[in-house]
């Protein structure tokens, strides 16, 4: 695996730098490809032949706060270019812009922030306005950063905590920071050096190590604590230079048993002479000192704050953890108790060490590879999955459709929300953008979808196949007049850019293909639902009697959304009423089925005929039973840019009917033949020309002669077959694939559609 890892230091040094030494060190070790994208590196990891150091240079800058900054930005710009290289980005909070698979959480900004211990709590002077916008600017950009990751890591389970309340509870797991036991032992025998360090060899000697320049590690409690605890001596381990705390233990009587040792590089031999540790720190993510001090076989007394708790009383008890770091009079009874009783530090020393050795930098680095061996083989599932959507709406027809369609190539579905088009534009494009699909399936050419795909083939490189019924720029151009040259031009741009295009019917595809796609086919629906012979001579008893149709009256319907072409003075159904009112029979009805905006319009017009029934809105599982009603299915289309390439949708749901098909001089009636259906003069159904035909035809029309091409109807074409559609959908989106670079030609794995969050 080549996996790419982002922090400021790869060193032995500090702890977040010692925590990605290790995990690069154990890494290599086990033959990943690393690229460690850092300022500085220790020599001996880059002698492996499968490190690569991208050195990001923030010398010169001036302060830790600008320098991050401009680290940010180089890490960014090299991600930009070359993320495409790596199976798996690993980061350190925010350490760059870039998006990343991991992130490893050592520090929670905003949580700090809020403590009581943030250094602007304690001294608002300029070093606590730097402080407090230092540590707000990252609070903010590490919110930026957790949310731009599909996998947290906390160090602890306080770090966990703390990122759920700020509302990163999701794909978080722990795993915390470990020691080198070889390098942190106890000590042989109780004898073996107290002396060393000018402390008296008879007496108990607790150690402290940290900053002890600033009150975060809580070194006043401890001496505040250590006036009380009689013959208790204390060694404390860090840097003097600036420390309030050398005035402090004189000014509590205590100067004579606390040892200032300094600034210290032999830290695990300073705890090998220590009886026990406390660091009752006011906030920390994970102390390397409290693991450190476990392994070294000290008993440790420290606080919830410290990050470290669930270690020295969680598998086992090695300590002695305060619920509050200030609580004095808590420290001095855990000092006290731990100073008097030897048996007691012997039984917790013992149980410390084998904490420990339950946390070595080697275990942690194996936790980091299982989880990124985990992360890799779902975001490998998930690059294989193709993204699919459809324009009309998330639960709609046109995505039932395409889900039937894709079920046997595994996919992705963004649910695609009518109510807010334009934030589905921009969602989707961040999803194609993030995680880079093989493939982009949109049914419908709605703008916001269209957009979002021509988006992400643009700028993320991610090709994209389209499914439609409709030649959209004419369409809209029937509606909207001023609108139609510019979707003539969308369209065209659409399907220029497709890898793929799957047409409703076979003059869709071509169209596609001469705007420039390079791979077309057909897909022409099927009907949904199907009766027996008995269900619809059933269904057209009960149905007839429903809206009141004698069983002689000949009935020529339609089924449609009745929605009012303004521009055209026009919607479905419209024909067949105006022609009836031309037609001098009793014998001869029309039922329309469906709603919309025209559905009043032509209740108007039908004012007083009682030949004309309208449905109203119906369940789709119904339609099958109301088309048996039915003698002839009227299928109105205009000899135009819009319906000449139409099938409709309800075609084939006709044909299953064994209703014969009235329609005008569009493709589909001389390419399916004339035995089963009728043939009108007429440009358009809602001009004279076309209601007249229509009018003709009703009054000549007989029982006899309709159900003699009833007879002859095919009830399944191959064309509307659904099992063959699905198949060359499959091998369709497959080839594709493999063209594009993303699959072999083997079947792969196939699982049904999920639908993804966003």
């Amino acid at each position: 695996m080549n996996i790419c890892i982002v922090n400021h230091r790869f060193i032995k040094g500090d702890g977040q730098a010692r925590v990605n030494y290790e995990i690069a060190k154990v890494m290599l070790e086990q033959g990943y490809r690393l690229t460690l994208v850092a300022s500085d590196v220790a020599p001996e990891l880059l002698d492996n032949a499968s490190a690569k150091w991208i050195p990001i240079g923030v010398n010169g800058w001036p302060s830790q706060f600008v320098k991050n900054q401009i680290f940010a930005l180089k890490s960014t710009f090299y991600l930009a270019r070359a993320r495409r290289q790596f199976d798996l980005i690993l980061v350190n909070g925010f350490i760059t812009w870039a998006r990343s698979d991991i992130n490893a959480v050592h520090f929670v900004h905003g949580s700090w922030l809020k403590s009581a211990a943030h250094p602007y709590r304690q001294k608002k002077n300029g070093f606590g306005l730097y402080q407090l916008l230092f540590t707000s600017v990252n609070a903010a950009l590490e919110k930026i950063a957790f949310r731009r990751t599909k996998r947290l890591i906390a160090v602890s389970v306080k770090v966990k905590d703390e990122l759920a309340g700020w509302g990163f509870d999701k794909n978080v797991c722990v795993i915390s920071n470990g020691v080198d036991p070889d390098e942190f032992y106890p000590r042989e025998s109780s004898g073996d050096g107290s002396s060393r360090f000018g402390l008296p060899a008879d007496v108990p000697v607790a150690l402290f190590a940290g900053d002890i320049r600033s009150t975060r590690k809580n070194l006043d409690t401890v001496l505040k604590a250590l006036r009380d605890v009689d013959g208790l001596h204390l060694a404390v381990a860090g840097a003097t230079e600036g420390s309030p705390f050398l005035h402090l233990a004189e000014q509590l009587g205590v100067g004579e048993r606390v040892h200032f040792l300094g600034f210290r590089k032999d830290i695990p031999n300073v705890m090998r002479q220590a009886d026990f540790f406390v660091f009752p720190s006011r906030y920390e993510a994970c102390t390397l000192a409290v693991i450190e001090a476990l392994a070294s076989g000290l008993p440790v007394i420290t606080t919830y704050q410290s990050g470290v708790s669930e270690m020295v009383v969680g598998g086992g008890e090695a300590g002695i953890v305060l619920d509050d770091a200030e609580d004095v009079d808590g420290l001095k009874r855990a000092m006290r108790i731990l100073a008097d009783d030897k048996d007691l530090r012997r039984q917790w020393s013992a149980r410390a060490r084998e904490t420990a050795l339950q946390q070595t930098w080697e275990s942690m680095a194996r936790r980091y590879m299982d989880l990124c061996e985990e992360t890799y083989r779902l975001k490998s599932e998930r690059i294989s999955r193709v993204l699919a959507f459809a324009t009309q709406g998330s639960h709609g027809d046109d995505e039932n459709r395409l889900r039937a369609l894709l079920s046997r190539v595994p996919a992705d579905f963004y649910p695609f929300s009518k109510q807010s088009k334009h934030r589905n534009l921009w969602r989707i494009f961040r999803y194609i953008r993030r995680e880079r699909p093989p493939l982009v399936v949109m049914e419908g050419t709605g703008l916001m979808g269209g957009l979002a795909v021509l988006l992400g083939r643009l700028i993320a490189g991610v090709p994209y196949v389209i499914g439609s019924g409709d030649a959209v720029g004419p369409y809209i151009g029937s509606k909207h007049k001023l609108l139609g040259p510019m979707f003539h031009l969308y369209e065209k741009a659409l399907y220029k850019r497709a890898a793929g295009f799957i047409g409703w019917t076979p003059y869709l595809a071509g169209r596609a293909l001469t705007y420039g796609t390079k791979y077309s086919m057909t897909a022409a629906g099927w009907a949904p639902f199907t009766l027996s012979e008995q269900e619809r001579r059933d269904a057209r008893s009960s149905v007839r009697r429903r809206f009141g149709i004698p069983d002689d009256q000949l009935v020529i319907g339609i089924v449609g959304s009745l929605n009012w072409n303004s521009r055209a003075g026009y919607c479905y159904g419209y024909e067949l009423v105006q022609a009836l009112k031309l037609v001098n029979r009793s014998d001869v009805a029309v039922l329309i089925v469906g709603d919309g905006s025209g559905k009043a319009k032509l209740e108007q017009l039908a004012a007083g005929d009682d030949r004309i029934r309208f449905t109203g809105r119906v369940d789709r599982a119904e339609v099958p039973a109301i088309l048996s009603a039915m003698d002839l299915a009227s299928l109105p289309q205009s000899v135009d840019s819009v319906g000449s390439f139409r099938y409709t949708t309800k075609l084939s749901e006709y044909l299953a009917a064994s209703l014969p098909i009235v329609t005008g001089r569009i493709p589909l009636s001389y390419d399916f033949g004339s035995s089963w259906l009728y043939r009108l003069s007429g440009s358009k159904p809602w001009e004279s020309g076309y209601i007249q035909a229509m009018a003709g035809f009703l009054s000549r029309v007989s029982m006899v002669d309709v159900r003699s091409k009833s007879a002859v109807v095919p009830k399944q074409l191959s064309v509307f077959d659904k099992e063959a559609q699905i198949e060359n959908v499959t091998e369709f989106i497959r080839d594709i694939l493999v063209e594009e670079g993303h699959q072999s030609k083997g079947k792969g794995d196939v699982r049904p559609g999920r639908e993804v969050a966003y």
